[in-house]
């Protein structure tokens, strides 16, 4: 009875040791992101952020992820953005339109692509940037005409 529990210890022990690295293998399923779809942007900038659904493994620095942007919701023509392990990225520079943006994950058996995560892109008008520029404008003259009054007024008093 010994010698047929040694060799059940002996072998779990062998399949530990010559497995990738001694580390048990990763189970995963697919990546999502976390980000709220559809996402409405009046800035031109955007941080997304996602994640695995599992991932059992004992050093999860070694999941990496792909994304993937588009201007279709087929993904026509699609522009890589981000492949490695970082969970989340920021991108800037969006002129006005539609994003569609995918994850999954990119090891060695890549996952199947997440859900699109929809951003909308619409800078504020002209008008209104000028109109708050006018406006800024307005309260600089303003304040500069108090100081210069206030100081003109001690001048004359002799302060």
């Amino acid at each position: 009875m010994l010698r047929k529990s040694t060799m059940i210890v002996l072998t779990i022990l062998t399949l530990v040791l010559f497995s990738k690295q001694g580390r048990a293998a990763s189970v995963t399923s697919h990546a999502r992101f976390i980000n709220a779809s559809p996402t409405k942007v009046d800035a031109g900038y955007v941080e997304i952020k996602w994640e695995a659904d599992k991932v059992i493994t004992e050093q999860e620095d070694d999941v990496e992820f792909v994304v993937e942007q588009s201007e279709s919701e087929q993904f026509l023509t699609i522009k890589t953005i981000y492949n490695g392990p970082d969970k989340s990225t920021f991108i800037s520079g969006l002129p006005n339109g539609e994003y569609f943006y995918r994850v999954r994950l990119g090891n060695e058996s890549p996952s199947t692509w997440s859900d699109p995560l929809v951003v909308r892109v619409k800078h504020y008008s002209h008008r209104f940037a000028l109109s708050l520029f006018g406006l800024g404008f307005i309260s600089f003259a303003g304040i500069v005409g108090v100081i210069w009054y206030g100081n003109k007024t001690q001048e004359e008093r002799g302060v």
